[in-house]
């Protein structure tokens, strides 16, 4: 029986690649030639070596198509200049207005007989319930939801939740006493505007979401350096007209944050801090600018984990931003739930509209609220899942891939009247009463701030190049031996299969004769 000639070309591919390969490793087993010892001796190293550049090169083209970027520093002299300076965030701890509940109070009870003011006042701590559903009382704060739809319409429901808390909010003009802004003295209503959040009504400076409908107005820029140039605030805590609060505390929170995107604390978009009475804060930024290279784009979002401002998600418009994204997903499991979505939502995230949470909603929103405190990270791990049993999953929340984030050192002192300072200080100059008083000052030390850039981990050049080097530290092999192989494996193996195949058929034909 004569041999295949598919074998029989294989055999003689094989042993003429090993006779003539560049591959050294390969090459030396002919070299060897009989003997068994050497042969033993060298075998398992070249397998070896075979079995490492397979393992180390698939594990480099895996970890490559898992993680193609990279960041690093491209430069530390990028001009503040050019960055928007962040959006600030002045929230007092005190949620709701004594004065304005006291107000409130007397309106309605002149508009209904039978009620008590001091009641009702009393009454009027369940709107707590708005801002943290947990620890009230449930049925005494639908009867008070029932009481204001009764008050003010014969339609349940109607009663609106926004406008009554921005009415008990704690009122810019009362919190901020005196405003500067890149070394200029300006009315505090010029800087800042009263506006809604998760942390309730806050005075707001630079924040520029207005809808992903309508184009994003200028924000601004500052390109003066120093601890009286950025912007200066001094704050009255108001201490006696405290009514409701979250915390312990007295005073601010001060929040820091990208002045276009929604400022939510639960997001990692936004940082925070408190800020207490008789306090002098100085709040040095540190910003980074990351770019992103355009070859990334060639890559799934999946796999880069980030979008480019041209292919946002739909239902964004030109608006879209991770903590968008984040809130967005959070609102849409309220709504799901309970029907309803919280006050502090931006009225343009949802479509169409739905009414908000109000106090006859305090069971559902206080029964999932764990839920909604925390979100599933992208990438999960065993721990992570312990401990997001509860959380929201949002997988497609990407960030964007050029952004710009702020950071910030604390430097707080006591805001003392003696100091002599105040007499050299026009900001601070004839300023009394200061005992519930605090300054902050946020700025820039640094006309410079650092840039980022991400780009691929290797570029095809690059790629080539790593895995030849551990092709050739592993066989010896190079670019000219992969050609060689593929020679081999090809037209040297055709040759041969095709003289073996022209042999049987004449010695078939000899066999007849």
């Amino acid at each position: 029986m004569k041999p295949n000639a598919w074998l029989v070309a294989v055999k003689l591919t094989t042993v003429d690649f090993f006779q003539k390969t560049s591959i050294t490793g390969f090459k030396l087993l002919v070299f060897l030639g009989n003997s068994k010892f050497l042969k033993t001796l060298w075998i398992p190293f070249l397998l070896t070596g075979v079995v490492a550049a397979a393992y180390i090169t698939s594990h480099c083209l895996l970890y490559f198509e898992l993680n193609p970027t990279v960041t690093y520093v491209n430069s530390f002299r990028h001009p503040v200049a050019e960055v928007p300076f962040p959006g600030i965030s002045i929230c007092s701890v005190n949620k709701i207005s004594k004065r304005a509940v006291e107000e409130y109070a007397r309106n309605i009870t002149k508009m209904t007989k039978g009620l008590d003011e001091k009641d009702l006042i009393k009454r009027f701590e369940l709107i707590g319930g708005l801002f943290d559903s947990t620890g009230f009382d449930i049925d005494d704060a639908y009867n008070l939801q029932v009481l204001l739809d009764t008050v003010f319409s014969t339609k349940p429901g109607f009663f609106d939740v926004y406008q009554f808390l921005k009415k008990l909010a704690p009122k810019c003009e009362e919190l901020l006493l005196k405003c500067s802004w890149a070394g200029k003295i300006y009315p505090c209503n010029e800087l800042f505007e009263l506006r809604v959040s998760p942390e309730g009504f806050c005075c707001m400076f630079n924040y520029n979401r207005v809808g992903r409908k309508i184009m994003p107005v200028q924000v601004r820029h500052l390109n003066v350096i120093g601890t009286d140039m950025g912007l200066k605030v001094l704050l009255n805590s108001s201490v006696n007209d405290y009514f409701y609060s979250q915390r312990s505390t007295i005073g601010f929170i001060i929040q820091i944050f990208n002045s276009v995107f929604y400022p939510d604390i639960l997001t990692g978009e936004l940082s925070e801090f408190p800020l207490s009475p008789n306090s002098d804060m100085l709040v040095p930024l540190q910003i980074n600018i990351i770019n992103s290279d355009d070859e990334i784009r060639k890559y799934k979002i999946g796999q880069r984990l980030c979008y480019f401002a041209d292919e946002q998600p739909r239902g964004y418009g030109i608006q879209y931003s991770q903590p968008e994204c984040l809130l967005k997903c959070k609102l849409q499991n309220i709504q799901a739930v309970c029907n309803c979505i919280p006050f502090y939502t931006p009225r343009d995230f949802l479509d169409p509209p739905v009414s908000y949470c109000n106090l006859g909603h305090l069971e559902c929103l206080s029964k999932y609220k764990v839920t909604w405190t925390s979100y599933r990270p992208t990438e999960e791990t065993p721990d992570s899942l312990n401990e997001m049993e509860y959380a929201l999953t949002c997988g497609a929340c990407n960030p964007l891939c050029n952004l710009v984030e702020y950071e910030y050192q604390l430097d707080r002192s006591d805001l003392d009247p003696e100091n002599n300072m105040f007499e050299l200080d026009e900001f601070l100059f004839n300023e009394t009463h200061l005992e519930e008083s605090s300054l902050i000052r946020i700025y820039h030390p640094s006309p410079f701030c650092s840039q980022y850039k991400k780009q691929l981990i290797y570029s095809t050049n690059g790629l080539l190049a790593n895995i030849g080097g551990i092709l050739g530290v592993s066989i010896g092999c190079s670019l000219m031996s992969s050609i060689e192989i593929g020679y081999y494996a090809t037209i040297k193996f055709y040759k041969y299969w095709k003289r073996s195949r022209e042999t049987r058929s004449i010695g078939s034909l000899s066999n007849r004769l």
